[in-house]
């Protein structure tokens, strides 16, 4: 490998199958003698009662009976009955992405979070290390102080080391310095660019492009014609062309939020409105994290038929508390909705800021928001320290009662049938 004296080095660090081992994690130190699901046909997925039960990941054994991430677990359970399905643990999931993270900040300031399983890490502050070595040492380190473990790609590039990562795991080092592409890169199904899709690919290959190397001979005007900015790009890739740096901050959110694929159609706003109540919480909650305020609202729609709608209203001003994203929400959804069975709500809030709610504005009663700010931020404590089911609005009450009375009577009904 040639000396990286004087250059970028760049890792990327990847969890391997995060969610799966990540629930591995917690199981065993819950009980050492528990079954480790990585060993197992297991996958985590969501209640396999619900429309949106599906397989957010899988284990190795699980694959070897043709179980992919995204299908339904009903699904999964037709191949293999036996598969042990686990509920994702997001907050759990955090800890683990956080603790991940923090390993990384003892090598370098400059580390950028891709995503929940992923970081850019910058260490050319590392000239005189050989970088296999110090990624050998952040992958035992990983493993040893949190019991998961990860691939690190490495390279003077950031997609470089991006598509290196991936090329086997788990628990792999692997490098692609621009000085290498050619034997390394070039030799690979096009499908190994980043960002290259399915159809993309379909595309490139009825165009005699099937390798990295194809594309990376090919004409730029000639690819970019057939592919527009998306054929551009990947050529760029294909021949090592990244100069984007490592950002120890991340971009501002452009926007937040939350959906759900409702248990029962909705087929009035009453049953409409403790959703939008549930996810309007959630949002706000998240804007005050992050010291955000939004100006704009968004309601999705999407009807058992499958058609979506999306209403908006915005704001010269903005807010980050519930009451006023909630009653927007109301007056949206009422707007929109056409009477027909609603199958997933959504809730949307952008055009974000960091300047606190203004006087006149969409939202109403702005002389007591300070008021309804402290309640809320109050209940923001209470739910961090004692968790989310301990705070719960009373109209949401109401409704679990209406639902679990409604539950009832089914059953009665049922049983006079029988």
């Amino acid at each position: 490998m040639a000396s990286q004296a004087n250059k970028k080095l760049i890792f990327h660090v990847d969890v391997n199958n995060a969610f799966l081992s990540w629930t591995a994690v917690r199981l065993l130190s819950e009980d050492p003698q528990a079954e480790d699901p990585r060993l197992i046909p297991s996958a985590v997925g969501g209640d396999e009662s619900r429309r949106h039960g599906v397989v957010l990941a899988k284990s190795t054994p699980a694959k070897a009976y043709g179980i992919v991430t995204g299908e339904s677990l009903m699904e999964a359970r037709k191949k293999c009955p036996f598969i042990r399905i686990y509920p994702p643990d997001r907050a759990f999931y955090r800890q683990c992405s956080d603790s991940f993270y923090d390993i990384l900040r003892r090598y370098t300031d400059i580390v950028e979070r891709a995503s929940i399983d992923e970081c850019f890490a910058d260490m050319s502050g590392y000239p005189s290390r050989d970088p296999l070595e110090l990624a050998l040492e952040i992958r035992k380190t990983v493993s040893a102080e949190l019991g998961f473990t990860v691939n690190v790609g490495i390279s003077d590039s950031k997609v470089l080391a991006k598509i290196a990562s991936d090329f086997s795991k788990p628990d792999k080092t692997h490098t692609l310095f621009r000085s290498e592409i050619k034997d390394k890169l070039w030799p690979l199904p096009v499908s190994s660019l980043l960002f290259a899709g399915p159809s993309t690919v379909k595309r490139l290959n009825g165009l005699g492009i099937r390798t990295v190397g194809d594309l990376a001979s090919s004409d730029r005007d000639f690819v970019k014609r057939a592919l527009g900015a998306q054929g551009a790009m990947l050529l760029r890739y294909a021949l090592g062309e990244d100069d984007s740096e490592v950002r120890s901050q991340r971009e501002p959110n452009k926007g937040y939020s939350a959906s759900v694929t409702l248990e029962r159609d909705v087929t009035d706003v009453s049953g409409a409105d403790p959703v939008l109540l549930r996810l309007c919480e959630e949002l706000s909650e998240r804007l005050r994290k992050d010291g955000m305020y939004a100006r704009t609202v968004t309601v999705t729609i999407r009807y058992a038929d499958f058609v979506t709608v999306n209403h908006q209203a915005g704001s010269e001003n903005a807010t980050d508390l519930t009451r006023d994203i909630y009653k927007t929400a109301r007056v949206l959804f009422r707007e929109k909705w056409n009477g027909r069975p609603v199958r997933l709500i959504g809730v949307g809030l952008s055009n974000l800021c960091r300047e606190k709610y203004s006087q006149y504005s969409l939202f109403e009663d702005t002389d007591s928001y300070d008021k309804n700010k402290k309640a809320e931020e109050t209940a923001d404590l209470i739910k961090k320290r004692f968790g989310e089911s301990m705070l719960v609005r009373g109209s949401l009450l109401e409704k679990r009662k209406m639902d679990r009375s409604r539950n009832d009577q089914d059953k009665s009904d049922q049983a006079v049938d029988l």
